[in-house]
């Protein structure tokens, strides 16, 4: 009898312990899983961020293309260095993105 005790005893340590083993296995991959989500989720507000960079810079050169006073050809330098500088920024940008 005192045998078939320490028998069910173990059996029961191997279930508690296999019980443990199987829902540490489960929190661990959960949290590993929780940890690519918010790095996902930073990858993706850096990435938006950046379009919104360049959807600025786009809309300034927009601006200085589209406006009569640049229909014609620069008169001073001061205004095709502004869209040099534009298109500049907007290239970094790009390269930063790839």
């Amino acid at each position: 009898m005192p045998a078939l005790a320490g028998l069910l005893a173990l059996c029961l340590l191997l279930i508690i312990g296999y019980t443990f083993s199987t829902s540490n296995k489960a929190f661990k991959e959960r949290l590993e899983q929780e940890k690519q989500q918010k790095a996902l989720a930073e990858q993706l507000k850096a990435v938006q961020d950046q379009l919104n960079i360049v959807e600025k810079r786009l809309g300034n050169v927009e601006v200085i293309l589209t406006d009569s006073q640049f229909i014609d050809p620069p008169t001073s330098g001061r205004e095709a260095i502004d869209l040099k500088s534009e298109i500049n920024e907007l290239k970094s940008i790009i390269k930063k993105l790839k």
